[in-house]
C-alpha cells in the first residue's frame, strides 16, 4: 500500500491480524499515533511506514512481543520521544531506521540484535552532548552483520570509543557527521579495512589524522572537513588510491611542520 495517496489514520483493528507478518504503508499521508494494537503482533515481521505524518511517542515496551520483527522503517514522521529500551528484546531485528524523526535522549544497548545490518539513527535530536553519549557503540560489537552505521545529524557529544574498530568486518559505511563528538579520532577505526563510506564532518575532532588510513583501500567518500585536525603524514593519506568519489579534507586541515 505505499506510494499511494492514503489518508486517515491506521485502526485499532489492525491488531486482529494475528497472522500478519508484514505491512508497508510508507510513502503515504497517513496520519495519527501508530495503534498499540500493532505492538501485539508476535508474527509480524516487517513494517514500513515511512514518509508519512505519524505523531507522538512510542511506548517503552513496544518491542516486548514483536518477537518475529525483523525490518522495520519509520523515518520521515514526526515521531518523538526517546527509543523504546525494549528494543533489545527484538532479537531478530536486522533493519532499523527511523532516521528523519524527533527522537531524544540515549541510545540504549543493541547488542542484542545479532542480526542487524543497517542502522539509521539520523537527523534525531539523540544524545545530550555528554560524555556517555556514544557508549551504545561498543555494545554494537556483538552485531557481526552490521553494515551500515548512520548516526549524523544528532547532539552525541563525548569521544568516539575505540570500540569503533572492533565491529563488523561487513562494515561499509560509518557516518557521524553533524555532531558535537570531540577528542582524536582513534586509530581502531582503520581496522575497518572494507569501509567505503566514513563521514566525520561537522563535530569537534582534533590531532592528527591517523597514519593508519591508508588501510582503506575500499574508500571512495571520506569526510573530515569542518573539525580541527591535522595532518602528520600526507604521503600515506595519498596511497587511498580507490577514494574516486570524494575527498573531503580541505575545511579546518592543515599540514603540520
Amino acid at each position: 500500500m505505499g506510494y499511494n495517496y492514503l489518508e486517515g489514520k491506521i485502526p485499532e483493528e489492525i491488531g486482529k491480524l494475528k497472522s500478519l507478518s508484514g505491512f508497508a504503508i510508507g510513502a503515504n499521508k497517513l496520519s495519527g499515533e501508530l495503534p498499540s494494537s500493532l505492538y501485539n503482533l508476535s508474527s509480524l515481521a516487517i513494517f514500513f511506514a515511512a514518509e508519512n505524518q505519524f505523531h507522538g511517542s512510542l511506548p517503552s515496551d513496544m518491542f516486548s512481543n514483536l518477537i518475529s520483527l525483523q525490518e522495520i522503517g519509520i523515518g520521515g514522521n514526526q515521531i518523538s520521544g526517546p527509543i523504546p529500551t525494549s528494543i533489545s528484546n527484538a532479537s531478530s531485528l536486522q533493519l532499523f531506521d527511523i532516521g528523519y524523526c524527533s527522537f531524544v535522549g540515549k541510545v540504549s544497548n543493541l547488542g542484542n540484535l545479532k542480526d542487524l545490518y543497517w542502522l539509521n539513527l539520523n537527523y534525531n535530536h539523540l544524545g545530550s552532548n555528554s560524555a556517555l553519549d556514544l557508549d551504545f557503540i561498543t555494545s554494537l560489537v556483538n552485531c557481526t552483520e552490521l553494515e551500515s552505521l548512520v548516526l549524523s545529524s544528532n547532539n552525541f557529544g563525548g569521544v568516539l570509543p575505540n570500540s569503533i574498530g572492533n565491529l563488523s568486518a561487513q562494515l561499509t559505511e560509518i557516518s557521524l557527521d553533524f555532531n558535537q563528538i570531540h577528542g582524536t579520532i582513534p586509530e581502531t577505526i582503520c581496522n575497518n579495512t572494507n569501509l567505503i563510506d566514513l563521514d566525520l564532518e561537522y563535530n569537534h575532532f582534533t590531532g592528527f589524522i591517523p597514519n593508519s588510513f591508508g588501510k582503506f583501500q575500499k574508500m571512495q567518500l571520506l569526510g573530515l572537513s569542518a573539525n580541527n585536525l591535522m595532518v602528520e603524514s600526507p604521503n600515506e593519506r595519498m596511497n587511498m588510491a580507490d577514494v574516486t568519489r570524494e575527498l573531503n579534507l580541505t575545511k579546518d586541515v592543515f599540514l603540520q611542520d
